[in-house]
């Protein structure tokens, strides 16, 4: 007869965001977001002696970088920029 362990309870969301080890560990950390507000975030529980954890941050939003893209990144001049943003280029 094989003996069985009993299944742990799936955790709904709302208990995993609040689950107190998540957030000691900062497997999951709160961000404020530009847009959407106070969100949580995952985050890798791995730390390493000796290093500061990253921070995290949300992702980018569609076209936040376009200025550093086309202009730094690609040369081309800010009024070209603003051209092609009026245009619906960008």
């Amino acid at each position: 007869m094989k003996h069985r362990v009993p299944a742990a309870p799936v955790r709904d969301l709302n208990e995993v965001i609040n689950d107190p080890h998540m957030l000691a560990r900062r497997a999951l950390e709160w961000v404020e977001h530009p847009t959407l507000g106070r969100i949580p975030l995952p985050n890798s529980p791995m730390r390493y002696e000796g290093s500061a954890p990253m921070a995290i941050v949300p992702s980018r939003r569609l076209g936040e970088d376009n200025r550093e893209v086309y202009g730094a990144w690609l040369g081309i001049a800010s009024e070209e920029i603003d051209a092609l943003a009026s245009d619906g280029v960008i």
